[in-house]
């Protein structure tokens, strides 16, 4: 895909030169220059994209959209950050942002999204499915060195309610429903990143003893695991002796290994059977 725009300073100079580049949750994904106010390159970006110039984060809008490729407009830069909460960039302080956005002298018009096969008119989304996908990919966008770290997201979804195996969810209206909005409801939530736990949780779970559980009855062995913060998971296995019957044989790990909180032990409980 390709993108294009033009570049100038608050005093309406063209940036003489630059560089440019198409940033997405993994990086960068596009880079180009910028000479005489003009820049083209060629990305293809993700869902969530952004725009730097000479490593700078600025803000941008889409302001026309055709066969030939993106077109973002005319960006002005500053000499400094200018804090604007519409755009994810660290600190949310961005470098640029489109002439129209702080003149209201332009109106930019929706990009047009390019053709594709029709969707079904109706398709049953849970919430909490809604949620959790568009949690783990906003989870997924990392702060770079261009920049960029994601801020709060705000989603809204419009659709016919439904329930889904119990759970709140929606099914996409028809066109004709979708164009008079009638008996559409409309879901609304905000995602946070998670923040950084470097400086509050260790890098690794602390590590405690096994206890040597051989000969002990099953629900006491359980209780010593769980006291010592250790999962249980239990498995028969056939005896001929009756005292057996009912206790640990073995285990796994072993008795005194070194395994982090959490670990699940294995415990073999004798069980009365044919051999």
């Amino acid at each position: 895909m390709k993108f294009s725009g033009r570049v100038t300073s608050a005093d309406d100079v063209p940036l003489a030169r630059g560089t440019v580049a198409i940033v997405g949750p993994a990086g960068v994904v596009g880079r180009g220059v910028v000479s005489a106010g003009k820049f083209s390159l060629s990305a293809e970006p993700s869902a969530v994209w952004g725009l730097t110039i000479d490593d700078r984060p600025v803000a941008c809008l889409v302001a026309s959209f055709d066969e030939a490729g993106v077109d973002l407009g005319e960006i002005v830069l500053f000499s400094q950050g200018a804090p604007m909460a519409l755009f994810h960039a660290k600190g949310g302080l961005v470098f640029g942002a489109p002439l129209s956005l702080m003149t209201g002298a332009r109106a930019l018009g929706a990009a047009a999204a390019p053709a594709a096969a029709p969707l079904p008119t109706k398709a049953g989304v849970t919430f909490g499915k809604l949620v959790g996908d568009v949690a783990l990919q906003l989870g997924a966008l990392p702060s770079t060195k261009t920049g960029f770290s994601l801020q709060d997201a705000k989603v809204s979804i419009k659709g016919v309610p439904t329930t889904t195996e119990g759970a709140v969810g929606l099914e996409f209206p028809s066109e004709g429903v979708a164009a008079t909005g009638i008996g559409l409801s409309e879901l609304a939530f905000t995602l946070k990143p998670r923040e950084s736990t470097t400086e509050t949780q260790p890098t690794t779970k602390p590590t405690i003893a096994v206890p040597d559980l051989t000969s002990y009855t099953r629900d006491l062995a359980a209780r010593k695991l769980q006291q010592v913060g250790l999962l249980v998971d239990t498995v028969a296995q056939a005896v001929r002796t009756p005292n057996d019957v009912g206790r640990i044989l073995q285990q796994s790990p072993a008795g005194g290994a070194l395994v982090p909180v959490g670990t699940v032990v294995r415990l073999f409980v004798g069980k009365r059977g044919a051999f």
